[in-house]
């Protein structure tokens, strides 16, 4: 036996509503003239609606009600110019006018609006008209840009600013493209050339700055396109007499190439005719120097000639103590000779007059000259002089009788600073150098008098344990193995003795 379920009027009614699926499709024409589906168009969409006749609003959606402050029954029947700013209510109801009219005005525009509150809101409006019972009415989208409005408005500000910037600078900055014509300036660089904007923009850089229908043979910007690099360089401008240091930076595309040119020139010529005046002025000083030094020169080596004479041909007769005195003269005299020598040296290094005769020698050679020099010096002192050489190393470019200044500057000046002990000379190499080592056991030089001591005529520790000369000999040592492309420098503490070092290129 078999029992039928009775059906509840729930169930019956989904039963029927599944059916009703079954039935044929709603057609375009039924979907026009549903009013419901223009309500869900209308609310649901993320614009503002408005429909309106030549006297008040007929139709708005949530969005022009959100957006005004006003709700639905206040919006309708309002008139239209109620909701627009002052300064715009001629120009929209003009067209809405013209449009109910018939007329083929702009459909499209902006306004400001003003909602209930007060507040001002930019509304970006699209406008048409249709007919319903022979009546023209206007519908409207409309949407809220008051956001886009403002940032447009701090972009116009931010360029207005940075157009203020660029124009307020004192150097000249002008920006080409790849073909070299000029695409905007600031206002210094239309100033030099005496040119307007509709003049420049669009010419040739070098026609306008040089006067030329020829690219510049030096131009930094060909460089800048080869190897798409910042570059700097000094230019003088032949026409104006101006020197100039001008910058320039490729600005590239996304492939890589140069699209543009950013130039930055600013004017050094004050600084370069400062420059010319100082050179000038040490020309003069050193000139001076060195007439001075050949002044002095002359009568001294007339003296020293007379005083070698007299111990030459008189020594015998002469008593002991004239002798000493003619002595202590010949001393001083070859003292003097040293220091003036000295100064020329020097002042020759700075400017670059001395000609080094670079060759390859052996290093350790010239460590031993120097050695068998001061061997006698240093044993007369009581002290003990070291010879430790790598006799391995290679040989290396220098000028050995400069190589043999240093070296005696520097051996002379560990005998001189010592009192007892020992000197020791080393060679050994260092990674792609040659590298010397003198180490002595003397009074040792002040950490913080270190820094200076390579410094021109610096003369350092106490005053009663300086030995004479002029501080040359260290600032001269450190010119000619600066020449050499190498490095010196000195270890030391207060009475713990004082190393100099230095290297060389191999």
């Amino acid at each position: 036996m078999t029992l039928k379920k009775t059906r509840t009027k729930k169930e019956k009614k989904m039963e029927d509503e599944f059916n009703n699926l079954s039935q044929p499709e709603i057609t375009e024409n039924d979907i026009y003239n549903n009013p419901h589906i223009f309500k869900i168009l209308s609310e649901t969409s993320l614009a503002g609606f408005i429909i309106y006749d030549d006297k008040k609003l007929l139709y708005t959606n949530s969005y022009v009600q959100n957006l005004s402050g006003y709700s639905k029954e206040e919006l309708v029947n309002m008139q239209l110019v109620d909701l627009i700013h002052p300064d715009f209510r001629k120009l929209v109801l003009q067209r809405a006018s013209e449009r109910l009219s018939g007329k083929n005005v702009p459909v499209h525009y902006e306004f400001i609006v003003k909602t209930k509150s007060g507040e001002e809101i930019w509304i970006d409006l699209s406008a048409s008209t249709f007919s319903v019972h022979g009546k023209k009415l206007g519908i409207a989208t409309l949407y809220d840009i008051t956001e886009r409005k403002k940032s447009v408005e701090v972009i116009r500000k931010t360029n207005e600013e940075w157009e203020k910037t660029f124009n307020s600078v004192e150097d000249i900055i002008f920006v080409m493209d790849e073909n070299f014509r000029i695409l905007k300036s600031n206002t210094a660089f239309k100033n030099i050339y005496c040119v307007k904007n509709q003049e420049m923009i669009g010419r040739k850089c070098y026609e306008l700055v040089n006067g030329s229908k020829e690219i510049c043979p030096n131009c930094v910007a060909i460089k800048s396109l080869h190897d798409k690099k910042s570059h700097v360089e000094e230019w003088e401008d032949q026409r104006t007499s101006h020197y100039y240091l001008v910058s320039i930076s490729p600005l590239l595309d996304d492939m890589g190439n140069v699209k543009n040119f950013v130039h930055l020139a600013r004017d050094i010529t004050e600084i370069k005719y400062a420059e010319k005046k100082l050179i000038e002025s040490l020309k003069i000083k050193t000139d001076f120097v060195s007439t001075v030094s050949h002044e002095f020169r002359t009568p001294l080596t007339a003296i020293k000639e007379g005083i070698n004479l007299l111990l030459k041909n008189l020594g015998g007769t002469l008593e002991e103590a004239d002798k000493d005195i003619l002595d202590v003269i010949q001393r001083n005299i070859d003292r003097l000779d040293r220091q003036i020598c000295n100064v020329l040296d020097f002042k020759k290094l700075e400017f670059g007059a001395i000609q080094f005769n670079m060759a390859k020698n052996d290093i350790n050679e010239a460590l031993i000259e120097v050695y068998r020099l001061m061997l006698p010096i240093a044993n007369k002192k009581g002290l003990t002089v070291n010879l430790d050489l790598d006799k391995s190393l290679p040989q290396v470019e220098l000028d050995w009788d400069r190589i043999i200044q240093v070296l005696n500057n520097l051996v002379n000046n560990s005998v001189k600073f010592t009192k007892e002990g020992n000197i020791n000379i080393i060679s050994r190499r260092f990674m792609d150098y040659v590298k010397i080592e003198i180490h002595d056991t003397g009074m040792g030089i002040k950490k913080e008098e270190l820094s200076r001591i390579f410094q021109s005529f610096v003369q350092l520790g106490e005053p009663e344990i300086r030995k004479g000369g002029i501080g040359l000999g260290l600032a001269i040592c450190k010119e000619i193995i600066e020449k050499h492309k190498g490095r010196i420098w000195a270890e030391s503490d207060l009475r713990e003795g004082t190393s100099f070092y230095f290297i060389l290129p191999i």
